[in-house]
């Protein structure tokens, strides 16, 4: 691992370097094309039980408004993404991928939240926030993500920017009047942020609580990633709580 559980407790996050290699990225580069065919193929991907509501929460595939492009609308992510594909699966349960987690929460761990971010060129950015408070207050915080880019991360294609340390206390951030997710920055976490461009195959893994936020992909290649959070073994299987009709089908 390339820090210890004490620099987690002050930073929040860490980095490990190529946890995958060029063949492996070829192969889920070229799984990520199919899954987005298969979305394209759906004249109604909420058919069929593939969008799970759960309280507010509503998973499957999601279109966004390009940043650039007046008008067009493309693929921002698919969630949740074990379901469909076997290989995505398979990585989230590498043993490489889940030893940060494991170190961190004291536990085992099982997978939690899964999707595939696309961020293709004109690819919209996100907001700070805070995914625990923005996404998960109904579950628990015994949550570690772990932020796997398939393609190399830039300035210029929108990669991640965090604060170090903010995740410190565990403090859910007052959401901006008028918004579900964006929290506001102080001004030592404006003279804390950190921008992470990395290379294909690295990642990033980071505490719920920790503040991040991307710009939108102004290059022309996109910026996908994969995004496994898990939770610790101790808290059961939430999983398939939380998608109970896919956890059925699988």
């Amino acid at each position: 691992m390339a820090t210890t559980t004490s620099n987690w407790t002050d930073l929040g996050y860490l980095v490990v370097h190529g946890v995958l290699n060029d063949a492996e990225l070829a192969e889920l580069r070229a799984e990520s094309e199919r899954l987005a065919e298969l979305v394209a193929s759906q004249e109604n991907p909420r058919a069929g039980g593939r969008y799970v509501a759960f309280e507010a929460e509503s998973e499957g595939y999601e279109l966004t408004d390009s940043a650039v492009a007046a008008g067009d609308r493309q693929l921002r992510m698919i969630e949740p993404l074990v379901d469909l594909s076997p290989l995505f699966e398979a990585v989230s349960r590498r043993e490489d991928i889940t030893a940060p987690a494991r170190e961190v929460l004291a536990d085992d761990v099982l997978l939690f939240e899964d999707k595939l971010n696309y961020k293709l060129p004109g690819g919209a950015g996100f907001v700070w926030h805070q995914d625990w408070s923005c996404c998960w207050r109904a579950h628990t915080d015994d949550l570690v993500t772990c932020f796997i880019y398939l393609d190399d991360s830039t300035t210029e294609n929108g990669c991640l920017e965090i604060v170090p340390g903010s995740h410190a206390g565990k403090i859910a951030r007052p959401f901006l009047q008028g918004s579900e997710y964006a929290v506001g920055l102080e001004q030592a976490d404006e003279e804390a942020i950190m921008t992470l461009p990395l290379q294909a195959g690295d990642m990033i893994v980071f505490d719920p609580y920790l503040l991040h936020h991307s710009d939108p992909n102004r290059s022309d290649r996109p910026r996908r990633a994969i995004i496994y959070t898990y939770n610790a073994a101790r808290h059961g299987d939430l999983w398939s709580g939380r998608y109970p009709q896919l956890a059925a089908a699988r």
